[in-house]
């Protein structure tokens, strides 16, 4: 049985929400066996295959930014911090929670604590506009909004609108294949892959999420998945 699932892309901050039948499909759980149901169409010549975006919130932040992303982001931005905490959980309480004043001077802290300060200053003149596409963005509806939650918002579009890009390229480089991208959930990508495409599904991967950091993963399921290193 295939599912079509019903993306809306007009929700608040322009980030799609993905149903069906009173099903979240942009949260499918990972432990409950709900995932499992899902295969591939093309049965013993077939599989799924996962790619997974890593940090891609603080990727996308570095670009907007115009600085190089480190290979090791966390073990870069674990330097500046406290040796007992861990570097993602606390890079991504400055992100979402707004820059510790101990970090406001230390780059990438500096660069994405001006870009929440300029998003948040267009906001209240009321001339904000997204920041890879720059669409307006109707600021009535997010009023009363502080200056962390309107970042929030704001990072969220700009994810959707760099993936909009990636989806995209890749239905172009699809177009003549029987592997098909089936499902977007913010950052990943799952494909049903016809196994005899393979080789060509891996050049288009390396070629579609150049230096993105990502993680592959396949399986006979989507509730059995292991991460794989492409050759």
């Amino acid at each position: 049985m295939i599912e079509y699932c019903e993306y809306n892309p007009y929700s608040l901050t322009g980030r799609p929400s993905n149903h069906y039948n009173q099903v979240n499909y942009a949260a499918l759980n990972k432990e409950d066996g709900t995932r499992k149901r899902f295969i591939s169409r093309h049965k013993e010549k077939g599989g799924l295959l996962e790619v997974d975006l890593s940090g891609f919130h603080l990727y996308l932040l570095y670009l907007i930014c115009g600085l190089d992303f480190p290979e090791d982001v966390y073990l870069e931005l674990s330097k500046h911090y406290p040796k007992d905490v861990n570097p993602k959980d606390h890079t991504f309480k400055q992100i979402y929670g707004g820059i510790h004043k101990d970090l406001l001077d230390i780059e990438p802290f500096s660069s994405i604590n001006a870009l929440a300060q300029s998003i948040y200053d267009k906001f209240m003149a009321g001339t904000l506009k997204s920041l890879l596409f720059e669409r307006p963005i109707a600021t009535d509806l997010i009023e009363g909004s502080n200056q962390t939650k309107i970042f929030n918002y704001m990072l969220q579009n700009l994810e959707t609108e760099f993936n909009s890009l990636i989806i995209t390229e890749l239905l172009q480089g699809l177009r003549e294949t029987n592997t098909k991208l089936i499902l977007y959930t913010y950052d990943s990508f799952l494909f049903d892959v016809n196994i005899d495409e393979r080789d060509l599904i891996i050049d288009l991967i390396k070629k579609v999420f150049k230096e993105i950091p990502y993680k592959v993963k396949i399986g006979k399921d989507y509730q059995n998945m292991k991460t794989i290193k492409l050759p």
